[in-house]
């Protein structure tokens, strides 16, 4: 498999699973199913690609640094068997792929990216995603008094994706 074929894909349903605490509701979904994946493709992030069955990993840091900082996660990236779309791919991780950075905010008309998540959500709209869902999404937690940056620019972006037809779906847990 060539990993660019992934950009290739233009699911009609995805769901886009991150590190949050409702990323629970996402297992609750698929059980709610009957063990089915009711998506056309399942998109996750970062540390989310050694748990989580997906299609497509999302990693917008650099995978050098990340490997470097966190040798077991660089590991984990350089031995992935799906494609990790990042800013910047490198021949030690074989399934790296460039985010077409250009094409997204051609289409877009915005560059307001701030998160792997954001991107996600941008080439979700960028390729015409009908039906997004989101677990995991979450940017505040419950008694901190931090919030992760991109939560802001996520909820831009899902209205952009409202404006065009998009649909989006939330854990009713979530802080987004």
């Amino acid at each position: 498999m060539n990993p660019a074929d992934c950009l290739k894909t233009r699911p009609k349903s995805v769901a886009l699973v991150g590190l949050g605490a409702s990323r629970m509701a996402y297992g609750e979904q698929i059980c709610t199913d009957g063990c089915g994946i009711p998506w056309e493709e399942v998109w996750t992030v970062n540390f989310g690609g050694s748990f989580y069955k997906h299609d497509k990993l999302w990693v917008m840091d650099d995978l050098r640094k990340q490997a470097k900082d966190l040798p077991s996660y660089g590991r984990m990236l350089a031995q992935h068997d799906k494609p990790i779309v990042t800013s910047t791919p490198y021949p030690e991780f074989p399934m790296s792929v460039r985010f077409p950075i250009e094409d997204t905010l051609k289409a877009l008309g915005d560059d307001f990216l701030n998160s792997t998540v954001a991107y996600a959500i941008a080439w979700a709209l960028t390729t015409e995603v009908k039906e997004l869902w989101l677990f995991g999404c979450d940017f505040h937690y419950p008694n901190q008094t931090r919030a992760e940056e991109g939560g802001q620019c996520a909820s831009y972006l899902l209205g952009l994706g409202r404006h065009s037809g998009m649909t989006f779906k939330i854990p009713h847990n979530t802080t987004l």
